[in-house]
């Protein structure tokens, strides 16, 4: 399966939804928060080029719903800091949608600004599971998976596999391992697995004799293996030496390793992979389902549970800051200008809709869980090449 499951998905959402054209009322601002420096600083420059191409492209098409789209872009420079007070800047400019903060910290403090300030974010890359698992707003979402539900995508992929054979468990100790080792149990036997074996081994060993012939024993159909490459290596070793045919089941740290070539499935995190077409797909999806929802009422005069004006999605802000992040090209078509916009005064009956409530049909609209995280699995697997 491809890492990149998320991609494909977005994409032809986008492309559904890239239909009726309408007569042009005001500009959506698009809210863009990236790293220039850090672990995540390739991701945020991946995400710049394609969000600017694909807003290029909507806006080339007549923008959505007949509104084109302005974008603003910020360094949240992978930093709790950095996240808080850049999420200030897109609340103080009515951003209608944010998206990005790829960095776990810097979403997290993000995210509670967004929350304060009734407006919507779905953050991009970011993996930690506290940012959706104590998620501070019903506005908050995330795309991309988290990083906690490791055990839980591993057995819903292979347990169709493995159903009514013995799975031998193995881990170093580690409390990594160990954690990913206890979430696997607990799965199978949440689907009515009941033979299970479990052995441990200390790493950094030259030799795991022992355990190959303790393993050989067993005659597992599965085994599922969490620890990292130099113990999985001489173990994979053993195990074929010993003529043991087992399915054999690798976590995330083995990814990129050597292990996958002698006989592992590994474990990878799912990835959004930014691209013109696949961003095209979420703008177009997120930005066409806020508008629907707000223009599904009579006449609205939103606000937000704290009885604050939820951001309009006729407000155009500043013009694009300057930023050392800003290396990919330039959009092409219609350049979003002019002055300050805001869309008319309501007429008629009057239907307020709190933000709350615009949270709670968004997250109906897209199939999001209770935490907020969007549908789609968290990790896939990678299995070893042909032989």
């Amino acid at each position: 399966m491809s890492r990149y499951v998320y991609t494909r998905a977005w994409c032809a959402v986008g492309l559904a939804l890239m239909t009726t054209i309408v007569p042009a009322r005001a500009q959506q601002l698009i809210g863009l928060a990236v790293p220039s420096a850090g672990p995540k600083a390739a991701f945020g420059e991946q995400l710049v080029a394609a969000t600017r191409a694909a807003i290029a492209q909507l806006n080339a098409a007549g923008g959505i719903s007949g509104q084109p789209l302005a974008l603003q872009i910020e360094d949240d420079g992978c930093t709790a800091d950095g996240g808080a007070a850049t999420a200030a800047r897109f609340v103080a400019a009515k951003a209608a949608l944010v998206l990005g903060h790829p960095c776990s910290n810097a979403a997290i403090a993000a995210a509670k600004a967004y929350a304060a300030g009734g407006t919507v974010f779905v953050a991009i890359g970011a993996r930690h599971q506290d940012l959706t698992a104590k998620r501070a707003g019903p506005a908050i979402f995330r795309l991309g998976g988290r990083d906690d539900r490791q055990a839980a995508d591993t057995v819903a992929e292979f347990f169709d596999r493995i159903k009514g054979q013995r799975v031998a468990i193995v881990h170093d100790r580690t409390a990594y391992a160990r954690t990913l080792a206890d979430g696997v149990t607990a799965q199978l036997k949440a689907r009515g697995a009941t033979d299970i074996v479990t052995s441990t081994l200390v790493a950094g060993e030259k030799d795991y004799g022992a355990l190959i012939v303790q393993l050989k024993a067993a005659n597992p159909g599965a085994i599922y293996f969490a620890g990292f490459p130099n113990e999985a290596e001489l173990i994979a070793d053993g195990l074929r030496a010993s003529g043991v045919t087992a399915l054999i089941i690798g976590c995330d740290a083995l990814a990129g390793s050597s292990v996958q070539a002698r006989g592992f499935h590994v474990m990878t995190p799912a990835i959004f992979a930014p691209s013109a077409q696949s961003m095209a797909g979420v703008l177009s999806a997120w930005v066409r389902t806020i508008t629907g929802i707000r223009a599904a009422q009579t006449a609205s005069v939103p606000i937000s549970s704290a009885g604050a004006p939820i951001p309009s999605a006729g407000v155009l802000s500043r013009p694009e800051p300057t930023s050392p992040l800003l290396t990919g090209p330039a959009p092409t078509g219609p350049a979003p200008t002019g002055p300050v916009l805001t869309g008319p005064a309501p007429t008629g009956p009057v239907e307020v809709i709190s933000f709350a409530e615009l949270a709670a049909r968004l997250a109906g609209a897209w199939n999001a869980d209770k935490f907020g995280d969007l549908p789609g699995p968290s990790f896939v697997s990678t299995p070893p090449p042909a032989r």
